[in-house]
């Protein structure tokens, strides 16, 4: 395995998956979503982001948790774009385009276990043997 990519829906695990996915495989792990991408996707310059993450540290603790607007709190974004993000990912599933990727569907913390261990496993085997791909 050379890359992995975890895709989901916002406070699904994401992060803490491909944490331990990393850790498992003696991998180096880097949270790309909460270093690179902004509104639109837009790259942070690097000032601008040391002074956004100085000031949110400086301030109110949690101040959007409770608003609905999804432009302003994360759990907002995330209840109100599930279904368009499963769709979509469920599509690029069934791309022939990506037929080349496997795509893994983890649906309850017991799968993510299952899958983990397997993970690990499987890179053990293979260390010694060369062979990548899970």
């Amino acid at each position: 395995m050379q890359r992995v990519s975890v895709v989901g829906t916002s406070g699904v695990g994401k992060s803490t998956v491909s944490r331990e996915l990393a850790r498992r495989l003696g991998a180096s792990w880097l949270e790309l979503d909460s270093v690179y991408h902004q509104v639109g996707w837009a790259p942070l310059d690097a000032g601008e982001f040391r002074a956004r993450v100085a000031a949110a540290a400086a301030g109110e603790r949690w101040r959007n948790l409770f608003t609905w607007d999804k432009n302003e709190s994360v759990i907002a974004w995330a209840w109100q774009t599930y279904d368009s993000r499963r769709e979509r990912y469920t599509a690029l599933a069934a791309d022939p385009a990506n037929a080349h990727l496997r795509f893994v569907r983890l649906t309850s913390p017991a799968e993510v276990r299952r899958f983990l261990r397997t993970a690990g496993a499987s890179a053990d085997s293979r260390r010694g043997t060369g062979q990548m791909g899970l």
